[in-house]
């Protein structure tokens, strides 16, 4: 905690320090013309070959020097991506999500065949009045298509073909009503784990780099000024602030010699 922050004061001291001026050309000195530099006998690089160059110094430099220490581990990684894999399998088909007041559209056929059929029990007994059959109908995919297969159904009881004829206009004037989804195959299944794996280590990377060059510094320090201290801490802190102070006065005295020392030269210089 001292070494941080004696290292806060110090770059605090390197930007209080002044600026030292360029001192300009005395007049009439004369410029001296600048030596020709000697033609390099190394032969210039092709095109291609000094991309390469530029491109694997950059990587070289701005990957593996500054980003990837910041990246976790790829057995880390790896370790991450397998759990989160797992955790879709797991959702998906060892303990499915089990949806509470689901659309009608959502149900498998056999399911939406029982809605059109109380529907149509509903608006047969005067339940509901035709708009609110219709709405009802408008939920499910094809409600028109259902009744004429159910109707087409020697197993439906009479009864119910009844109901189901009587609100079949109903039904054609829905048209396709609401569709259901269907599967999308062993490819797009595939698509989606791979591609939610990407988007996984993408995530997870950057959330490393913003970490470890913008953020953690950020919270380290606000975690050690608001964190306990115990005594042989703050004493440390006190005797880091004693070591600031005494650099401070050191460069102020530094830099009092050196203004003393430049006026004196200028008025030796002036002479009578």
């Amino acid at each position: 905690m001292a070494d941080e922050y004696m290292d806060d004061e110090l770059d605090d001291l390197e930007e209080e320090a002044p600026k030292k001026r360029a001192k300009k050309p005395k007049q009439g000195a004369e410029k001296k013309p600048k030596a020709e530099k000697p033609a390099s006998d190394k032969p210039k690089k092709p095109i291609f070959v000094a991309i390469r160059d530029w491109v694997v110094d950059s990587y070289n430099g701005l990957f593996k020097i500054v980003i990837e220490p910041q990246l976790p581990k790829y057995r880390v990684l790896l370790w991450m991506i397998l759990s989160f894999l797992f955790g879709m399998f797991w959702a998906y088909n060892i303990a499915s999500v089990v949806f509470f007041n689901g659309s009608p559209n959502q149900l498998n056929e056999g399911a939406r065949d029982n809605w059109i059929i109380n529907v149509a029990g509903s608006y047969q007994a005067g339940i509901i009045n035709q708009e609110d059959a219709k709405t009802q109908l408008a939920r499910v995919e094809r409600p028109s298509a259902s009744i004429d297969r159910l109707l087409a159904n020697e197993s439906v009881s009479a009864p119910i073909k009844m109901a189901l004829t009587n609100i079949k206009p109903i039904a054609d004037s829905v048209g396709d009503g609401t569709f259901a989804p269907t599967p999308q195959g062993i490819i797009r299944d595939i698509l989606t784990w791979v591609i939610s794996g990407i988007l996984f280590v993408a995530i997870a990377w950057g959330i490393a780099i913003a970490w470890g060059l913008l953020i953690g510094g950020y919270v380290e320090r606000f975690w050690e000024r608001i964190r306990p201290k115990s005594a042989e801490e703050i004493a440390r802190n006190e005797e880091a602030k004693k070591q600031i102070e005494q650099m401070r006065e050191r460069k102020r005295l530094e830099e009092e010699m050196k203004a003393a020392t430049a006026k004196e030269s200028a008025t030796s210089t002036a002479g009578p």
